[in-house]
């Protein structure tokens, strides 16, 4: 066997593979001799047909799998002895290759055309700035919250005649089409806010309602989905997607909400686990929860700018001829060439962070272990179902665990997160951080303009 190479550009290469009957004819006389032993050809004994009848049935085939068999090998084997990074996969090259020109040709030679991996200068210093927005909570977040947590907490009293806020409970009744109670039809006592609907005209029928008033609407007309009617009609989903009836509701109740008074009672409620003595303490606090959980939105929009940022300061070059046609090839008939083209860009672009990403986590010597993993999702879970089980074995906390690590997707899922949250980690401790401390709402506002 003779295996050379040929450069064809910067970053491309043609790898040819010579073959000769030394390289593949012990192999295949050794299959067709399992195949004479096993055959069963009539007039012949059981393992006593001749090795020419054999090899004139099963000569060619056996000899073309073979060859396949070693290509695939010896041009692995090639690669990586040479320390020889490609990207995607060798392609043959049919235009070099000479065709097969008899059944008993013995010398073979193939072509294949590869893609280099390009070499490229990547430093994580200071030298590189990226921006970093610290979203702050404003006193109208702030107040929302405070308002939101009022509410919630708050008590339900009867009121004379209904407002937005209030909720209203009677007999629900799906009516026929002469607008009267239709037999058989959907009958069921329910209770909704009227904020719930959120067509303007829809809440008009539902205001200045008193106790034994009714009101007919079609639900699909006054809700904004089906699933928003579901619980007050009492019906499936799939019923909901289908009902057209008006229906009628005779009220028997109007609610309204008294928010909660705002002292030491309702902020130990909230935290229970924290000192809250005053109103300032409790919106601190929530200041503090609602930044907390801003950051996750933070992290991911400096992840997405220091990628961005990498990709331009390495300035990698690619192969880009032939990984179109590479794309081409492994696409065919699955994705529209046109397709492709329109997104050729944009996949050079993930592959330049493939390349930058994979050095990273080489050079910094990131790694992520199942015990990363197991600690990550047990966590998860302890929080959102165990939370009397924190720092403690609990074999119920532990089934759960098992039963979501068998989820191959999940932990998938996992993995790249738990790296995604190491390289972030690295990029702030190494990059030039521009801090910029922006309220959620111009946070959202930059986002949609960079989106747009």
């Amino acid at each position: 066997m003779n295996i050379t190479q040929e450069k064809t550009g910067d970053l491309s290469a043609s790898i040819k593979i010579e073959l000769v009957p030394a390289d593949y004819e012990e192999k295949v006389n050794k299959i067709l001799k399992d195949h004479q032993r096993k055959a069963n050809i009539p007039g012949f004994r059981p393992g006593h047909v001749p090795f020419g009848l054999i090899k004139k049935q099963y000569g060619i085939a056996v000899k073309l799998d073979e060859i396949n068999k070693i290509l695939s090998e010896s041009l692995s084997s090639y690669l990586q002895e040479n320390n020889i990074e490609i990207l995607g996969n060798p392609l043959p090259d049919m235009d070099k290759t000479p065709p097969m020109s008899h059944p008993d040709q013995e010398n073979f030679e193939f072509h294949f055309d590869v893609g280099l991996a390009p070499k490229f200068e990547l430093s994580l210093s200071g030298n590189t700035e990226v921006n970093y927005y610290s979203i702050i909570a404003d006193d109208k977040s702030v107040d929302m919250y405070v308002n939101n947590i009022c509410k919630r907490y708050g008590t339900l009293v009867d009121t004379e005649f209904s407002e937005k806020d209030d909720t209203l409970e009677g007999d629900l009744l799906e009516l026929d089409e002469n607008h009267l109670p239709k037999t058989g039809g959907v009958v069921n006592h329910s209770s909704f806010v009227v904020n719930q609907i959120h067509h303007e005209e829809g809440v008009k029928k539902f205001l200045n309602l008193k106790k034994g008033d009714s009101v007919d609407f079609v639900p699909s007309e006054t809700f904004a989905h089906g699933h928003e009617y579901t619980d007050v009609l009492g019906i499936s989903q799939e019923k909901a997607e289908e009902l057209k009836s008006a229906f009628r509701l005779v009220v028997s109740e109007v609610k309204r909400t008294v928010p909660a008074e705002l002292g030491e009672d309702l902020y130990k409620l909230i935290y229970p686990k924290d000192e809250l003595k005053t109103e300032d303490d409790f919106r601190n606090k929530i200041k503090e929860e609602i930044e907390k959980m801003y950051t996750g939105e933070s992290e991911r929009k400096f992840m997405n700018d220091s990628i961005e940022k990498l990709i331009e300061t390495a300035d990698i070059s690619l192969p880009e001829d032939f990984l179109k046609k590479w794309l081409l090839e492994t696409n065919k008939d699955k994705v529209p060439e046109e397709q492709l083209e329109t997104e050729y860009e944009h996949y050079f672009k993930s592959l330049k962070w493939q390349l930058i990403e994979n050095r990273v986590i080489s050079e910094h010597q990131i790694n992520v272990t199942n015990e990363d993993v197991k600690n990550y999702i047990k966590g998860v879970i302890t929080r959102q179902y165990f939370p009397e089980s924190q720092g403690e074995d609990s074999p119920a906390l532990d089934s759960v665990v098992e039963t979501i690590l068998k989820n191959k997707d999940e932990v998938k899922r996992v993995y790249e997160q738990l790296y995604d949250e190491k390289l972030t980690q690295l990029f702030k401790e190494n990059l030039n951080l521009k801090n910029n401390e922006v309220t959620y709402e111009a946070f959202i506002k930059l986002v949609s303009n960079i989106h747009e």
